[in-house]
């Protein structure tokens, strides 16, 4: 993660949140991002969390498909 990109504007959309079960959440939605050095970014992207105690969760699973009209 440390080598992952630093946006400079974020914005998102379409957000859903789904608990398939107790302990698991699904988060999707639309991430618009600008940077300086690699122009615009948009993307639908999915993260699925695990509780792992009270308060305690983990990425289990992240996933970001860019849109067709992203350069």
């Amino acid at each position: 993660m440390s080598d992952t990109p630093r946006w400079q504007k974020v914005a998102f959309s379409d957000q859903t949140v789904s608990r398939p079960q107790d302990g698991l959440i699904v988060i999707g939605y639309t991430a618009r991002a600008q940077h300086s050095d690699r122009g615009d970014y948009v993307a639908h992207c999915t993260s699925t969390l695990r509780r792992l105690a009270h308060e305690e969760w983990r990425v289990v699973q992240h996933q970001q498909t860019l849109t067709p009209t992203a350069r």
